[in-house]
């Protein structure tokens, strides 16, 4: 009724959206609606605070609020920050790591890599330091790992806004509510940012007068790119589980 509700409507928003209007850009307009559907979409038992308009306001407005913290270039927040928002599956298999069998820690999944990379180093093309600054261009993702996390989060903040309501102040309460929305709303962002598990789909860079290709993680190898899911059979989607999160056919 709590936290597994908003994660179930917020998923059911993203996979209509994406059948519905497969070519849009996923900007704050799409996150706003699907935070939005998902709000819609509630059981009528939800807690009556996250109905209201000014409740549905801010968890709409919430939705693009991990998008805004990028306007920053600090590259210690662009390290804690960007790989939240995508997994570029296909760079699992050359890993060698299987997505039905992923663990539940992100920093384990981070250790896999760099045991790959330090096994195997030939494998992999070096990382330049200097187009490395916030050190990022050894992972691949961490979307699935950022949905639950922020479920989890959720769940906790139901927890205690029920003691609060038992037996604290009403500033406690109303703060713990407002807790609350704001998990609602930035939860709601990374299940948006699931419309697609990206690949490393190429990224067209001007350079001297001429085009380059090169992926979004330019330590591995270009591969061929997927596209960006527009068709269902193409598509993988996030089913989250107790002991894991997992990725399986829409």
């Amino acid at each position: 009724m709590t936290k597994s509700s908003f994660t179930r409507m917020a998923a059911v928003a993203v996979l209509s959206l994406a059948a519905r209007h497969q070519g849009w850009a996923w900007d704050y307009a799409g996150h706003r609606i699907v935070n939005q559907l998902a709000l819609a979409s509630l059981p009528t038992n939800f807690p009556s605070f996250t109905r209201t308009r000014s409740a549905h306001e801010r968890v709409a407005f919430l939705a693009g609020e991990p998008d805004r913290w990028r306007s920053l270039s600090d590259p210690v927040l662009r390290h804690c920050n960007a790989p939240d928002h995508f997994l570029d599956i296909d760079l699992l298999e050359p890993y060698r790591l299987d997505p039905t069998r992923l663990g539940s820690f992100r920093y384990e999944f981070t250790a896999q890599l760099a045991l790959a990379r330090a096994g195997h180093p030939q494998e992999y093309p070096p990382i330049d330091p200097h187009q490395d600054l916030d050190r990022t261009r050894a992972l691949i993702g961490f979307l699935p790992w950022a949905i639950t996390e922020y479920e989890l989060k959720l769940e906790s903040a139901f927890s205690y806004l029920k003691e609060y309501e038992s037996a604290g102040t009403a500033e406690e309460v109303a703060n713990a509510r407002e807790n609350v929305l704001y998990l609602m709303g930035l939860m709601g962002h990374y299940v948006g940012d699931a419309r697609t598990l990206t690949t490393t789909r190429p990224i067209i860079r001007s350079t001297r007068g001429s085009t380059a290709a090169t992926s979004r993680n330019s330590a591995s190898p270009p591969k061929k790119s997927a596209g960006t899911c527009g068709r269902r059979d193409h598509c993988c989607f996030l089913r989250l589980e107790p002991d894991r999160p997992t990725c399986s056919r829409w």
